[in-house]
Parts: structure tokens; C-alpha cells; sequence
């Protein structure tokens, strides 16, 4: 019995011993807030300004004592790479890496992109870009309430590649924007141990994608197979029995070519939403 237990107490203490590893995320709410970024914007249950308790957790704006402003500027640096590589069997109808000029090459982009009010689409071949974010909460002497109000940019993203690079497949230019311009908040302080907060965010959202489409199929590789057995060119031309019902040579089809050119665009000038949130700390 007594060998039992040390080996319980054994295994509890290697269990409480043994680092454990934690998951921040910061793919998004990437410009939000410099505190909050320096901890993967792990910040929900400690929240220590104006901009990233308003987003994370209203409640929070309870800890900010009397008027605080807040002011900040994120700047980014793009680059952009991708690798492309082909497996030893890659194969479409006899047609394998050789003939994918994608295949086995890499893509690399510095240029930045975005969507804004107003200007819409730009890519300005600019080294670096700001995005500043402010806000201001105000707590009276002696209350349990906090104000706040925020302007700050949850998430900005976007990219120009060049024409001849082999990433226009997966997005040759692309912004993404959500910028939140208003955002009236209110907290409440229960105890010192227990507080509630609430936002309304009004926001504007934006997606734009410009992105070349191909089919690498078998199907367009067939279709590839009969242009060449009936002598289709690229201008046009070629012996064509199969007219008027199906017209092989009215372009060149391949499973490799450019099949098309995808345009998004897409923009929101007012998109609502709310947060609520509680903080409790029962201890310091």
C-alpha cells in the first residue's frame, strides 16, 4: 500500500513538473494592441488598456483608473515566401513536373496591398506601413462604472506578386481589412473581485482577391492530348472535325495553362457587433 502511494505521489509530481506547452494565437488581431501582442494575445483574463480590453474583454476597463489615453502604431514589414515542390510520381496524362512550370519553384513577395475607405484597392511599393490604433476611458472618482471609446484595426493583411510569379495561383493580389471606428463601451465593477463589461463595435470590413485560376486535371489534360492530335494552335487553327458541335481549337486548354482570372471584391462600410465580458480575480 505504502509503495502505491509514493508511486501516485510520484506521477502527480512528474505531471505538475513537466513543462507544458501553451498555444497563443496571432494570426489574427494582429494590430490590436503592443501588450497584447508581445503575449500572443493571450490577454482575455488580464486585459491592461484601453483598445485591447474593449476587444478581449470589456470588463477590464475597470482597472483603468480616472482618464487614460492610449495611442499606438504598429508597423509591418512584408515577406512572403512559398516553396512549391512536386512528388516523384506527380503525373497527369504523361504529363508530370517537367511540363507544370509551377512545380519545384519558389515565390517570394515584399510588396504590401490594402483596402481602405474611400480609396479602395492600393499597393503602393511603399518598405513598411502603419496602423495606429487609439482610445480613451474615462472612470469618475469614487464609481463603479468606466467609459471608453476605442479606434483600432483588428485585423489588416495584403500582398502584391508579380506577374511572373508562381504563387498568382494561390492570390496575385490580396487585402484584407477590418477597422473598427467606433466602439462606445461600459464597465461596471461589482467587487473587487468580480466586474462585467460590455462594447458595440461598429466596424467596416473589406475583401479583395485578384487571383489567376488553372485546372490541372485529367479531363484538361485530355483535352490538351486532342488539341494536339488535331493540330489546334495558339492563335486558332488546326483541323477541327468535331465542328460545329464541339470546337476543340477555339483556344488553347491544358491542365498547366491559365484557365481564367478569379476578381473579388467585396466591402462592408458598417458592420455591427458586441462584446461582453466578466473578469473575475479572486486572487492578486
Amino acid at each position: 500500500m505504502k509503495s502505491s502511494m509514493q508511486f501516485i505521489v510520484a506521477v502527480v509530481a512528474v505531471v505538475l513538473i513537466y513543462p507544458m506547452s501553451a498555444l497563443a494565437q496571432l494570426g489574427t488581431n494582429l494590430t490590436i494592441s503592443p501588450h497584447a501582442r508581445s503575449q500572443g494575445n493571450a490577454v482575455t483574463a488580464n486585459p491592461q488598456g484601453v483598445v485591447e480590453s474593449i476587444h478581449f474583454n470589456p470588463a477590464g476597463l475597470t482597472k483603468l483608473d480616472g482618464r487614460q489615453l492610449e495611442f499606438s502604431i504598429t508597423n509591418a514589414i512584408l515577406r512572403l515566401s512559398a516553396e512549391f515542390s512536386a512528388p516523384e510520381d506527380y503525373d497527369i496524362l504523361g504529363l508530370g513536373a517537367d511540363d507544370d512550370p509551377v512545380a519545384n519553384t519558389k515565390s517570394l513577395t515584399r510588396q504590401l496591398a490594402f483596402y481602405a475607405p474611400l480609396v479602395g484597392y492600393q499597393s503602393p511599393k511603399l518598405p513598411a506601413a502603419a496602423l495606429p490604433s487609439t482610445g480613451i476611458s474615462l472612470q469618475p472618482p469614487g464609481s463603479k462604472l468606466t467609459f471608453a471609446n476605442a479606434v483600432y484595426v483588428p485585423f489588416a493583411f495584403g500582398y502584391k506578386r508579380s506577374g511572373d510569379d508562381p504563387g498568382i495561383f494561390q492570390g496575385e493580389e490580396v487585402a484584407l481589412t477590418r477597422a473598427t471606428y467606433l466602439s462606445p463601451s461600459i464597465a461596471y465593477k461589482y467587487s473587487d473581485e468580480l466586474s462585467f463589461g460590455a462594447s458595440f463595435n461598429l466596424s467596416y470590413q473589406s475583401v479583395y482577391l485578384q487571383q489567376d485560376m488553372r485546372t490541372p486535371n485529367i479531363l484538361v489534360a485530355m483535352a490538351e492530348i486532342l488539341q494536339d492530335a488535331f493540330g489546334c494552335e495558339e492563335g486558332g487553327g488546326g483541323s477541327d472535325p468535331l465542328a460545329p458541335l464541339i470546337t476543340l481549337c477555339g483556344g488553347r486548354v491544358g491542365p498547366f495553362r491559365p484557365a481564367g482570372e478569379l476578381t473579388l471584391e467585396l466591402e462592408e462600410r458598417l458592420s455591427p457587433t458586441f462584446n461582453l465580458g466578466v473578469l473575475w480575480e479572486p486572487t492578486d
